[in-house]
C-alpha cells in the first residue's frame, strides 16, 4: 500500500470523548485487536468499576462514524502513574494484556505486566523495581533499572519465539543508560528472562523494534520541558540473536535528529510515543508531535541515519497528544491518536477521504 499524503486540515472520521462532568479519567495509546474488532486502550484511572484510582482496559467499538465503549476490564493496579499503552497478545490460546503499571498490592513500583483477559493475577512480569517489591513469583529483573513507559518493544527470534522487552524510561532525564531485559512473552518468568550485554539510553519515553533495529526516542542532552515532552533524537541500536535464540543489543548506535519535523511550527517536538511499521523495504514512522498551540501526527520514513518527512496533519482541539497507532479494518487503514485526558481521534489513511466524514 502506498502512503497517502495528508493535508493539515485532515478531519477525523470518528472521535470518542467522555463526559468530563461524570468521569475524571485518563487513557493512553490505542491498539487494534482484530479478534474482537475493538480499539483497546489502557486507562491508569477513572474507568475501572471497583475504584476510581484503579487501572482498566477500555475497548471501543467502531460503528460507522461513531466510537463507543464496548467493554472495560478492571486491573489489579491502583494509583499507577504510568502513561503507556497496552499490547494485546495471545497467551497460550488466551487473550492477555501487556501493560506498564505501578502501584497496587500485587504489583511492583515499576514494571511490565501480562494480565489475563479477566484482569486476573499477572501471567507474567518484568519487574523493574530496584528493591524486592512485587510478588515473590516475579522478583525484580536483573539490572532492569527504574520504570518503563510502554510494552511496544518486542522482538521475534528466527524460530518464531516472541520476546517482550523492558526498555528503561525516564520522563525527567534520559541521559542515563541501563541494560535491556526481555522475557519470552507467553511464558514470562525469571527462568525465561535474559539481560542484554550492553546498555541503552533511557527512552523519553518510548521504544519500538522494527526488524533488527531497536529504536529509542531520547533526550540525552536533558533539555526536555514537561513530562512527555520532548524527545530530540531517535537512537537506533542493532539487535542480533544469541546462540540460545535470545535478543542481544549492540553497544553502538546511530543517531537521527528529530528537529524541525513540522514545517511552519518550530515549537512542535516529538512527544511521548511513536509507531513504526514496514512498507516494503522501508521503515515508516508515525510520530506524536506536541507544539506550542497545536498537536500533530508526522508521517516519515527512516533511511539509515536520516528521517524523511512525507507529511503531517493536525489533531484538532487536542490538548496534548500522548499516543498514535495505525491499523487496518475491513479494507480501510486508520490512524488513531489519543490525548490522555480527552479521548481518541480516528483518521482514515486515504487522500480521497480528507475532510470527509463517514456516514
Amino acid at each position: 500500500m502506498s502512503l497517502s499524503v495528508f493535508a493539515t486540515s485532515q478531519t477525523p472520521v470518528a472521535t470518542w470523548f467522555w463526559d468530563q462532568s461524570k468521569v475524571t479519567g485518563s487513557v493512553h495509546n490505542a491498539v487494534w485487536d482484530p479478534k474482537t474488532e475493538t480499539i483497546v486502550l489502557y486507562s491508569n484511572f477513572g474507568f475501572a468499576t471497583k475504584s476510581t484510582s484503579a487501572s482498566a482496559i477500555v475497548e471501543l467499538a467502531i460503528t460507522g462514524s461513531k466510537l463507543s465503549i464496548a467493554s472495560t476490564t478492571d486491573l489489579p493496579c491502583d494509583n499507577s502513574n504510568k502513561w503507556g499503552g497496552v499490547r494485546v497478545v495471545d497467551n497460550n490460546g488466551k487473550r492477555a494484556f501487556w501493560i506498564s503499571c505501578g502501584g497496587g498490592s500485587i504489583t511492583s513500583p515499576a514494571g511490565l505486566f501480562s494480565f489475563g483477559s479477566a484482569g486476573d493475577f499477572p501471567l507474567g512480569m518484568l519487574n523493574g523495581s530496584s528493591g524486592s517489591a512485587g510478588n515473590s513469583q516475579f522478583p525484580p529483573s536483573p539490572s532492569a533499572g527504574a520504570q518503563t513507559y510502554d510494552p511496544f518493544a518486542t522482538w521475534t527470534s528466527s524460530k518464531g519465539q516472541e520476546y517482550q522487552m523492558f526498555i528503561t524510561t525516564n520522563d525527567a532525564d534520559s541521559s542515563k543508560q541501563a541494560f535491556v531485559t526481555a522475557c519470552i512473552a507467553n511464558d514470562c518468568k525469571p527462568a525465561t528472562t535474559i539481560v542484554s550485554e550492553s546498555k541503552v539510553f533511557s527512552a523519553y519515553l518510548s521504544a519500538r523494534v522494527q526488524g533488527d533495529k531497536l529504536m529509542v526516542v531520547a533526550n540525552v542532552n536533558n533539555t526536555a520541558s514537561g513530562a512527555g515532552c520532548c524527545a530530540e533524537q531517535l537512537l537506533i541500536y542493532k539487535i542480533s540473536e544469541s546462540a540460545a535464540g535470545a535478543p542481544q543489543i549492540s553497544s553502538s548506535f546511530s543517531t537521527v535528529p528529530l528537529d524541525g519535523l513540522v514545517s511552519g511550527d518550530s515549537s512542535a517536538k516529538v512527544s511521548h510515543t511513536f509507531f513504526s511499521y514496514a512498507n516494503g523495504d522501508d521503515t515508516k514512522l508515525l510520530l506524536a508531535m506536541s507544539g506550542g498551540s497545536k498537536e500533530y501526527v508526522v508521517v516519515a520514513s527512516l533511511s539509515g541515519s536520516s528521517i524523511n518527512v512525507e507529511s503531517h496533519f493536525e489533531v484538532p482541539n487536542c490538548n496534548h497528544i500522548n499516543g498514535v497507532t495505525r491499523f487496518e479494518n475491513a479494507g480501510v487503514t486508520y490512524i488513531a491518536a489519543t490525548s490522555k485526558g480527552q479521548g481518541l481521534w480516528l483518521f482514515k489513511e486515504s487522500s480521497a477521504d480528507v475532510g470527509r466524514l463517514i456516514v
